[in-house]
């Protein structure tokens, strides 16, 4: 019954929200603050851990405030395939690609362990056939000081911030590619590859291309806000032969997505 009651709730907060477009994730996060027991329905309609009201990556997931570009990409996507969630944060990415029936495996890339257990728990609250690896991707095998903010813990990142929310430094394990070669040993299947890691964007492009998996991405969706950074791996990509689509404009922020020719 609660199940049924949250799902309802889930719909209808959906409908309001679509109707009051310029105040929609708001209006959808109040509605479904109403909802009874563990979890909430986020608007992209899977289930996600109760958590702190106020932090605001958490309120993005439930408001569907990354919009639907990504989320038809690889919910549309027709071949099988592995999903690769480079910071994953909560799971919300993971859990949407599990949904596609051509979906075998997900591989969560989340290094802060606070962070990394929601994501744990929200795979099984969505029966996610896959595994939320406590490690980020670096050029090395090493431990690194991650700049932790409680109130939008998608932004936390190893490059300090002038910014009195980033003052917690929490120690993190980071991996290269050669470990990248002993998890994904898969060499026969597509790999869809989402990167959000707030400024190490060219590092974990450049070890996943090191990889042995690298030749079956087929595509790769990453959160730049640096516009030189975007301007070197548009170039990396395309000598790779990866298309550009986007961008998709966020308040501070811009999605890019490159797919494979």
């Amino acid at each position: 019954m609660i199940n049924l009651y949250n799902y309802i709730l889930h719909r209808f907060s959906s409908l309001i929200s679509n109707i009051f477009k310029f105040k929609a994730v708001g209006l959808y996060n109040f509605l479904i603050s109403f909802s009874i027991g563990k979890y909430k329905y986020s608007k992209y309609g899977i289930k996600l851990l109760n958590q702190n009201s106020s932090e605001n990556t958490y309120k993005f997931c439930l408001g569907a405030a990354y919009g639907y570009y990504y989320y038809n990409h690889i919910k549309n996507f027709k071949k099988k395939f592995i999903f690769l969630d480079i910071g994953t944060n909560i799971g919300l990415y993971s859990c949407l690609a599990s949904k596609n029936n051509n979906c075998e495996f997900v591989y969560g890339f989340e290094p802060i362990k606070k962070i990394n257990n929601i994501a744990k728990k929200n795979f099984i609250l969505n029966k996610v056939n896959g595994n939320a690896l406590g490690v980020g991707i670096f050029k090395k095998n090493t431990l690194k000081n991650i700049y932790f903010n409680p109130l939008h813990t998608g932004m936390s990142s190893i490059l300090k911030k002038n910014n009195k929310n980033f003052k917690n430094k929490i120690v993190c394990r980071f991996i290269n590619y050669q470990n990248l070669n002993k998890i994904l040993t898969n060499r026969s299947i597509n790999y869809l590859v989402k990167i959000d890691v707030e400024g190490l964007e060219i590092i974990v492009v450049k070890e996943l291309i090191k990889s042995k998996m690298f030749n079956f991405v087929s595509s790769i969706f990453i959160e730049i806000s640096n516009p030189k950074d975007l301007k070197f791996l548009k170039n990396k990509l395309k000598k790779l032969k990866f298309n550009l689509v986007g961008p998709f404009d966020k308040q501070f922020t811009k999605d890019y997505l490159f797919i494979r020719q």
